[in-house]
């Protein structure tokens, strides 16, 4: 389970906004665009980034870092697993796997490699919206 949890502690950070993920690029952006017009909206958003973050962070630990729930031990509503029995993870699956976290970080960290890229259908869409 070690690289399973590697994996998810990249999109977690990716998911809520870390900088040097593409979350923070993506979340950074729009942001800063929406504030001019909607400055509410973007607080209201901000409320909810802090909300993710914190049910992600929860997600993660009790996905990877709890302890186990032992057989016979007087716990409600907790379905036990035991992590001995899961099948180890392919080369193939950590392979994909680590093409999608080089992405994430890739697009963190040089986020205009992706943005020169869409430009021209947000000018057009600027365009079509203002009629020139």
């Amino acid at each position: 389970l070690p690289f399973a949890a590697f994996v998810f502690v990249i999109a977690s950070a990716a998911s809520m906004g870390i900088p040097g993920f593409s979350g923070f690029a993506a979340e950074i952006t729009i942001l800063i665009g929406a504030w001019k017009t909607f400055p509410i909206a973007v607080w209201i958003t901000g409320v909810g980034m802090v909300l993710v973050a914190a049910f992600t962070l929860r997600a993660l630990k009790r996905s990877f870092f709890d302890t186990a729930v032992e057989e016979g031990e007087n716990v409600k509503n907790v379905t036990t697993l035991n992590r001995e029995t899961l099948e180890p993870i392919t080369v193939p699956e950590k392979l994909g796997a680590s093409l999608l976290i080089f992405a994430t970080v890739a697009i963190g960290i040089y986020p205009k490699f992706l943005l020169d890229r869409i430009q021209p259908a947000v000018e057009a869409m600027r365009f079509l919206k203002t009629g020139g």
